[in-house]
């Protein structure tokens, strides 16, 4: 639609396009009201001008109205143009550009200018959050810059308020709203949006401020343009209980990936709850910059996917690797490893307990080794050899790396379980209210809290080593604090056990709703039961804290018993495709078989989550090796048992019974077909798969239909059996009747032609005419013969009836209907008689009438007599 050219909207005159976005127009607009005052104003579309769009424009208009904030939009007033008949608001003019075009004009922004600009936004959400307002579509495009570095947050359109009396008002589940590339998970799978559900999307929008990419561009097989693909791999991680694996610019510090990272986690209980929370972190994280005396630089080059958390020193060191500033640069870099990886080394034999000897001794003989090359490239350096001493100066870097290196997975599982219990205990005592009840105290845990972060995939070794050893010792600190806590409120650790016994329970129902049939699950649950049971007596007990122990471990047995199933189908299903793969020709590649390994040792250690994405990864790269032949035989396959299965269906009549089953299937067959034909085997094989289901529940309808049609064809001949006995249509004494059942014979002849072609509906039409032709028939005939008395008793018509006499009245009749059962009613001035008896006995007052109705039930003979009462004894 172009844009339309107006001398002037509502009050607002010479307004002027700025820009147009779906269903609505902007215009730079002078309102003379007010000293010439510049405001942009919004006009709705006239084609949206209805329905949901008009609801959603006048809903931002709405919510924005009641709001006065600095980093919002302000709304002036709102209204419809008597003239055009456009629908308006008008609002604050913010001269700048959008955070999406500035960081795209930029390429990125410093870490120390993102944040200042995050701040103000979060400022702004915050005033929506504490109004119970949710704004659902928050991205850099919506948040303008104005003079100063004023962030603006803007675009309420979809926003919703969360009061429990207005969710079915404003949501509307069957609609997904807001940008795929910003929107939280549950927002893509079409669940309602909360607080939680905007930090994600803050996030996201951080990340890309500081990169000037979505984290969807770092991601494999994701076309960042196409919603679809986007919504789906978010469904996937969140499916496969996955994180965002997303690489940051090296100067990004610790504290500030931490809070990216906790407000882009997929579950949106472990994010930060509102916007309020997320400021808080966000300034203290910028704040520990500052005062730790790092200058933050704009990015230059990032780093590789997940490469969250370098301490200080290293990540300084990392950075200056990517500089192109020859020799010198890795010289620094070796220089600051040789530092700060014998520092780690020293924090690691501190641990209680340290790490396996033999680890150490392997990492000290690497740094050992690391060191002489450094010195060598000194010397070399200094002797003006450059290359050989860039050489030396990378040999020294990757021995650093594997001295990191021997320590990262002995201590990734230690740090991440000391960590998990870590973030249950921070969770437990937020829950009970410590931070307000025990400010000073719960400060020690707010403290450690942001180191508790666990690295990115792909991380520096020596930057995952700086992390576990981080999380180690916050989770210490943590677990010291707690206990300072816990005792300084008696009635805390009581709550907590209760929450902890809660949480156990809770796993023991998903666990048996997840039963196995391997061993380990057994096991699992019996030991998860042994626990429970031990926590329930220490709760008796009141020994609290035994009751927490055993509890917490009675949900970690139980949760992982919920995990033995999936892990079971996924190694199941790893050992079909390499069977599979086998009979095809093909090796298993060394590759998958040693991630098929690691699966199986961590299946074997009680690792099912991480054994599940190891036998995923391995089953994922043994199909793609199978090739296009074996998928393509598969899916013609697939395609000749649907077209066998679509003929059966088509012999047994299904294009007439089940037509619409019949459809879907060739609708889902032709997609297939095109899949096919394009080289996309899987998703044709899953089509054909999927039409022939529908054409074997059309075939079943249709037998079901013919098995019907028959079973009414012989009803419906059993009731001509029954007019007319031995006779024919001609023999019927009433004309309509002898009509009717031609009419009848007729019929039930097409019906039977119809069941041979199998057409059951005609069939069944057909059957159904012929049976109400016989109803019409019968009805005919059986008028003609009503039942015929016979006798009679009195047989006189007037009745005398005496005070000390009763009358018994009768009539016999018969029905020339063989088969009748013959009814009778009798009365006596219009009161019912005993059935079947016809007794009068003497009634003190009156005459009447008794009267005796004989009915085939079809048809009604009546006999009366008049009845006088006398009142004198007979002689």
């Amino acid at each position: 639609m172009s844009t339309p050219e107006f001398e002037q909207i509502g009050p607002y005159a010479q307004p002027r396009f700025i820009a147009e976005g779906g269903m609505a127009w902007v215009f730079h607009v002078q309102d003379y009201r007010f000293q010439d005052r510049k405001l942009a104003l919004k006009l709705l579309k006239p084609d949206a001008a209805q329905g949901e769009e008009l609801r959603l424009f006048e809903r931002e208009a709405e919510l924005l109205a009641g709001i006065d904030h600095p980093n919002l939009i302000t709304i002036f007033e709102s209204g419809r143009d008597d003239a055009t008949g456009h629908f308006y608001y008008s609002m604050s003019y913010i001269d700048g550009p959008s955070l999406s075009e500035l960081v795209s004009q930029r390429g990125g922004l410093s870490a120390a200018e993102a944040g200042r600009l995050l701040l103000g936004v979060l400022d702004g959400l915050d005033q929506l959050h504490q109004r119970g307002i949710v704004h659902r579509d928050i991205k850099p495009g919506n948040i303008l810059v104005a003079p100063g570095n004023r962030p603006v947050l803007m675009d309420l359109g979809i926003a919703r308020v969360t009061q429990e009396s207005e969710l079915t008002q404003y949501e509307h589940t069957d609609v997904i709203r807001g940008t795929p590339l910003y929107m939280s998970p549950e927002q893509s799978e079409g669940q309602h949006a909360r607080a939680s559900s905007d930090i994600f999307s803050v996030g996201l929008s951080l990340y890309f401020m500081l990169t000037g990419r979505t984290v969807y561009d770092e991601a494999r097989d994701v076309d960042s343009a196409n919603p679809q693909s986007v919504r789906s791999y978010l469904g996937h991680l969140n499916y496969a209980n996955r994180e965002f694996d997303v690489g940051l610019p090296k100067e990004v510090s610790r504290a500030l990936r931490g809070v990216i990272r906790k407000a882009c986690r997929l579950k949106p209980e472990e994010r930060y709850q509102d916007a309020g929370a997320m400021r808080t972190a966000l300034a203290a994280a910028l704040e520990s910059d500052v005062g730790g005396g790092r200058e933050i630089p704009r990015p230059l080059i990032f780093g590789g996917a997940g490469a969250l958390g370098l301490s200080a020193v290293a990540a300084a060191a990392y950075f200056l690797w990517w500089v192109p500033e020859g020799v010198g640069a890795v010289r620094e870099q070796a220089e600051a490893l040789d530092g700060s990886v014998a520092a780690l080394l020293e924090r690691a034999k501190d641990l209680e307990p340290a790490p396996p000897r033999n680890l150490l001794g392997a990492a000290d003989d690497l740094v050992e080794r690391a060191q002489n090359y450094l010195v060598d490239a000194i010397d070399d350096h200094d002797q003006g050899d450059s290359q050989l001493a860039r050489k030396s100066f990378e040999r020294a870097i990757a021995q650093y790396d594997a001295a990191c290196g021997k320590l990262v997975d002995p201590l990734a599982g230690r740090a991440k379980r000391a960590a998990g219990r870590a973030d249950r205990q921070i969770a437990d005592l937020r829950d009970v209210g410590a931070p307000d009840l025990v400010p000073q105290l719960w400060a020690g845990v707010a403290s450690v809290e942001i180191a508790l972060a666990a690295p990115g995939e792909g991380a520096a070794p020596c930057d995952a080593l700086t992390s576990h050893l981080d999380r180690l010792v916050g989770a210490d600190q943590v677990r010291v604090a707690s206990l300072a806590i816990e005792a300084a409120l008696p009635d805390v650790l009581k709550q907590i056990v209760d929450k902890e016994r809660e949480t156990a329970l809770k796993e023991r129902s998903l666990a048996q709703v997840e039963a196995a049939a391997a061993g380990e699950y057994r096991t699992a649950m019996s030991d998860g039961r042994s626990s429970l049971e031990r926590g329930e007596a220490s709760r008796a007990a009141e020994d609290y804290r035994a009751a927490r122990d055993a509890y917490r471990k009675s949900a970690e047995h139980f949760r992982m018993a919920s995990q033995v199933g999936p892990a079971a189908r996924s190694r199941e299903e790893a050992r079909r495709v390499a069977s599979e793969l086998a009979r095809s020709g093909t090796s298993v590649p060394a590759e998958a078989s040693a991630v098929i390994a690691e699966a199986d040792a961590a299946y074997t250690k009680g690792a099912y989550a991480q054994a599940v994405g190891s036998y995923q990864t391995a089953t994922t790269a043994m199909r793609k090796l199978l090739g296009d032949a074996v998928l393509r035989r598969e899916a013609l396959k697939a395609r000749t048992v649907a077209d066998v299965t679509r003929e059966g269906a088509m012999a047994q009549g299904a294009q007439n019974s089940a037509s619409k089953l019949l459809a879907r299937g060739d609708a889902q067959r032709q997609e297939a077909v095109a899949a096919l034909e394009a080289g996309r085997y899987d998703e044709a094989e899953r089509a054909f798969k999927e039409a022939e289901k529908d054409f074997a529940r059309a075939q079943s309808g249709a037998i079901e239909a013919l098995a019907a049609a028959r079973s009414f064809e012989i009803e419906t001949r059993r009731q001509l059996d029954e007019l007319l006995g031995d006779r024919d249509c001609a023999a019927l004494r009433s004309s309509t009747a002898r009509e009717e059942c031609k009419t009848a014979q007729t019929g039930i002849g097409q019906g039977g032609e119809y069941v041979a072609t199998k057409d059951a509906p005609g069939a069944r039409r057909a059957f159904q005419d012929a049976r109400d032709a016989l109803e019409r028939a019968s009805v005919a005939e059986d008028l003609l013969a009503p039942p015929e008395v016979v006798a009679r008793t009195p047989q006189r018509d007037t009745i005398e009836v005496f005070r000390n006499r009763p009358v018994a009245l009768a009539v016999e009749a018969q029905s020339r209907n063989a088969g009748d059962q013959l009814q009778y009613t009798w009365t006596f001035a219009g009161r019912p008689l005993p059935a079947g008896e016809g007794r009068l006995d003497w009634t003190p007052e009156g005459s009447g009438e008794a009267v005796v109705t004989v009915s085939n039930g079809r048809a009604e003979t009546v006999e009366r007599w008049k009845v006088v009462v006398k009142n004198r004894k007979p002689e």
